[in-house]
């Protein structure tokens, strides 16, 4: 019975040596110095680390900023980052009927425009695109999802339906423009722009 139970044991520390080996020789451990790093004038939530003179960088945060999806394989261990090209432009209908752009609206008056998306270079198929305009107060007043991306390619114009909106509020208000690449992810900022009431 004693010789069993040191067999069983001896076989067990063995399995469990084979298996430190294994994930010793995938996991590396490094030591830096914690760096701050700021994108844009914006101060990133989560520190890098320089290593050897190589500066490690948190990959979300870095994509957030620089308004990129990214996407994490579990089965290849690989983190991609998706940058596509953003053009958002905000149209309405002048009195001959052409379209002209806007940046400024009078507070209180009801304006009609809509949103116009020129993106290129989308290297991947996404699952949802989506739009929001954020008053000067932080408060999301308009929220539209494109209902239909069954036709995706590289190069991609898109435009919301006619937006009838009225400024309450003077200041700056940002319209926001979102993606995300499977249904389970969160949708990631990949486009911006401002326009002002006065």
């Amino acid at each position: 019975m004693k010789f069993k139970r040191t067999f069983l044991l001896i076989v067990g520390l063995s399995i469990l040596g084979a298996a430190t080996v294994v994930a010793d020789s995938k996991i590396k451990q490094y030591s830096g110095k914690e760096i701050s790093v700021q994108v844009n004038g914006e101060l990133l939530s989560k520190p890098a680390l320089n290593i050897e003179g190589t500066t490690m960088l948190p990959v979300r945060d870095i994509a957030n900023k620089l308004q990129a999806m990214v996407e994490y394989n579990a089965a290849t261990d690989t983190v991609s980052i998706y940058k596509p090209n953003v053009q958002v432009s905000l149209l309405t209908r002048l009195k001959d009927g052409q379209f002209g752009t806007f940046g400024t609206v009078p507070k209180n008056d009801e304006n009609e425009f809509f949103i116009f998306t020129q993106i290129d270079t989308l290297l991947t198929d996404i699952d949802s695109l989506k739009y929001e305009i954020i008053d000067p107060n932080g408060s999301i007043v308009y929220n539209y999802t494109e209902p239909d991306l069954t036709e995706q390619n590289e190069n991609m114009w898109l435009y919301t339906p006619n937006i009838n909106f009225t400024a309450k509020i003077t200041g700056e208000y940002t319209v926001n423009v979102y993606m995300k690449l499977t249904e389970s992810d969160e949708f990631s900022l990949v486009g911006q722009k401002v326009f002002t009431a006065n």
